[in-house]
Protein backbone atom coordinates (compact mmCIF):
# COMPACT_ATOMS: atom_id res chain seq x y z
CA UNK A 1 0.00 0.00 0.00
CA UNK A 2 2.77 2.42 0.72
CA UNK A 3 3.58 2.15 -3.17
CA UNK A 4 0.84 3.56 -4.51
CA UNK A 5 -0.44 5.56 -1.14
CA UNK A 6 0.21 9.20 -2.82
CA UNK A 7 -2.43 7.74 -5.86
CA UNK A 8 -4.66 6.38 -3.48
CA UNK A 9 -5.52 9.09 -1.69
CA UNK A 10 -4.88 11.85 -4.17
CA UNK A 11 -7.19 10.04 -6.60
CA UNK A 12 -10.04 9.81 -2.83
CA UNK A 13 -9.59 13.25 -2.83
CA UNK A 14 -9.81 14.42 -6.21
CA UNK A 15 -13.46 12.89 -6.34
CA UNK A 16 -14.11 14.29 -3.37
CA UNK A 17 -13.20 17.86 -4.86
CA UNK A 18 -14.86 17.15 -8.40
CA UNK A 19 -18.18 16.18 -6.09
CA UNK A 20 -18.12 19.16 -3.61
CA UNK A 21 -17.33 21.65 -6.33
CA UNK A 22 -19.96 20.16 -8.42
CA UNK A 23 -22.46 20.68 -5.54
CA UNK A 24 -20.92 24.26 -4.61
CA UNK A 25 -21.86 24.86 -8.63
CA UNK A 26 -25.38 23.16 -8.44
CA UNK A 27 -26.38 24.96 -4.99
CA UNK A 28 -25.32 28.43 -6.18
CA UNK A 29 -26.15 28.72 -9.82
CA UNK A 30 -29.44 25.58 -9.99
CA UNK A 31 -30.76 26.38 -6.62
CA UNK A 32 -29.63 29.68 -5.64
CA UNK A 33 -28.75 28.97 -2.56
CA UNK A 34 -24.86 28.66 -1.82
CA UNK A 35 -23.57 25.86 0.34
CA UNK A 36 -20.72 27.94 2.86
CA UNK A 37 -18.67 24.73 3.50
CA UNK A 38 -18.22 23.78 -0.47
CA UNK A 39 -15.56 25.88 -1.29
CA UNK A 40 -13.37 25.43 1.72
CA UNK A 41 -13.50 21.62 1.32
CA UNK A 42 -12.48 22.16 -2.40
CA UNK A 43 -9.66 24.10 -1.16
CA UNK A 44 -8.40 21.74 1.37
CA UNK A 45 -8.50 19.01 -0.85
CA UNK A 46 -6.76 20.46 -3.13
CA UNK A 47 -4.22 21.67 -1.09
CA UNK A 48 -3.52 17.96 -0.13
CA UNK A 49 -3.59 16.76 -3.67
CA UNK A 50 -0.76 19.28 -4.00
CA UNK A 51 1.63 18.51 -1.38
CA UNK A 52 0.76 14.15 -2.77
CA UNK A 53 1.03 15.07 -6.11
CA UNK A 54 5.08 16.44 -5.12
CA UNK A 55 5.54 13.34 -3.17
CA UNK A 56 4.34 11.36 -6.43
CA UNK A 57 6.25 13.00 -8.70
CA UNK A 58 9.52 12.37 -6.36
CA UNK A 59 8.31 9.22 -6.43
CA UNK A 60 8.45 8.61 -10.58
CA UNK A 61 11.00 11.36 -11.02
CA UNK A 62 8.83 13.70 -12.77
CA UNK A 63 10.53 17.24 -11.06
CA UNK A 64 12.23 19.39 -13.47
CA UNK A 65 15.64 18.46 -14.07
CA UNK A 66 18.34 20.08 -16.45
CA UNK A 67 19.61 16.61 -17.77
CA UNK A 68 21.37 18.24 -20.61
CA UNK A 69 24.34 19.27 -18.55
CA UNK A 70 24.22 16.80 -16.48
CA UNK A 71 24.45 13.74 -18.94
CA UNK A 72 27.08 15.41 -20.93
CA UNK A 73 28.80 14.37 -17.70
CA UNK A 74 30.98 11.17 -17.12
CA UNK A 75 29.97 8.32 -15.49
CA UNK A 76 31.12 9.30 -11.67
CA UNK A 77 31.01 12.46 -11.89
CA UNK A 78 27.29 12.17 -13.17
CA UNK A 79 27.05 9.92 -10.13
CA UNK A 80 28.05 12.48 -7.77
CA UNK A 81 25.86 15.39 -9.29
CA UNK A 82 22.81 13.36 -9.01
CA UNK A 83 23.89 11.94 -5.69
CA UNK A 84 24.19 15.26 -4.04
CA UNK A 85 20.99 16.85 -5.86
CA UNK A 86 19.44 13.98 -3.99
CA UNK A 87 21.24 14.75 -0.76
CA UNK A 88 19.52 18.04 -1.23
CA UNK A 89 16.02 17.06 -2.06
CA UNK A 90 15.72 14.94 1.00
CA UNK A 91 17.40 18.03 3.38
CA UNK A 92 14.44 20.41 1.78
CA UNK A 93 11.94 17.52 2.15
CA UNK A 94 13.29 17.11 5.40
CA UNK A 95 12.40 21.26 6.44
CA UNK A 96 9.53 20.95 4.49
CA UNK A 97 8.25 18.10 7.45
CA UNK A 98 9.94 20.26 10.16
CA UNK A 99 8.18 23.99 9.48
CA UNK A 100 4.81 22.07 8.19
CA UNK A 101 4.74 20.10 11.65
CA UNK A 102 5.37 23.27 13.63
CA UNK A 103 2.67 25.17 11.55
CA UNK A 104 0.17 22.18 11.93
CA UNK A 105 0.56 22.56 15.56
CA UNK A 106 0.72 26.26 16.16
CA UNK A 107 -2.67 26.69 14.50
CA UNK A 108 -3.89 23.53 16.27
CA UNK A 109 -6.74 25.46 17.97
CA UNK A 110 -7.51 27.78 15.46
CA UNK A 111 -10.83 26.65 13.29
CA UNK A 112 -11.71 27.61 9.49
CA UNK A 113 -14.96 30.28 8.77
CA UNK A 114 -16.81 27.77 7.02
CA UNK A 115 -16.21 24.18 8.42
CA UNK A 116 -15.44 24.56 11.81
CA UNK A 117 -12.51 22.44 11.57
CA UNK A 118 -8.65 23.02 13.46
CA UNK A 119 -6.77 24.82 10.59
CA UNK A 120 -4.20 22.45 10.73
CA UNK A 121 -6.53 19.89 8.90
CA UNK A 122 -5.42 21.44 5.52
CA UNK A 123 -2.30 22.92 7.05
CA UNK A 124 -1.21 19.17 7.86
CA UNK A 125 -0.83 18.29 4.44
CA UNK A 126 2.15 20.18 4.57
CA UNK A 127 3.82 17.99 7.06
CA UNK A 128 2.32 14.71 5.83
CA UNK A 129 3.21 15.60 1.91
CA UNK A 130 7.24 16.46 3.39
CA UNK A 131 7.65 13.54 4.98
CA UNK A 132 5.82 11.30 2.36
CA UNK A 133 8.91 13.33 0.09
CA UNK A 134 11.50 12.45 2.40
CA UNK A 135 10.88 8.63 2.00
CA UNK A 136 11.34 9.18 -1.65
CA UNK A 137 14.03 11.10 -1.50
CA UNK A 138 16.14 9.27 0.57
CA UNK A 139 14.68 6.01 -1.50
CA UNK A 140 16.19 8.42 -4.82
CA UNK A 141 19.32 9.21 -2.36
CA UNK A 142 19.74 5.67 -1.40
CA UNK A 143 19.85 4.93 -5.09
CA UNK A 144 22.43 7.06 -6.35
CA UNK A 145 24.95 6.27 -3.56
CA UNK A 146 24.85 2.87 -4.59
CA UNK A 147 25.31 3.57 -7.92
CA UNK A 148 27.88 6.26 -7.36
CA UNK A 149 29.59 3.39 -5.40
CA UNK A 150 29.12 0.98 -7.98
CA UNK A 151 30.45 3.43 -10.80
CA UNK A 152 33.69 4.49 -8.59
CA UNK A 153 34.23 0.36 -8.66
CA UNK A 154 34.20 0.45 -12.47
CA UNK A 155 36.38 3.38 -12.89
CA UNK A 156 39.02 1.49 -10.83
Amino acid sequence: MYRNLEELLGGALLVGACLTTTLQVASRYLLNNPLTWTEEASTFMFVWMVFLGASLALKREEHFVLKYFVGKLPGTARAAVEAGAALLTTAAALLLTWYGGRLTLENWTVTTPALGVPRSVPLAAVALGGALMTLRAAERLTARVRRLVGEGKEDE
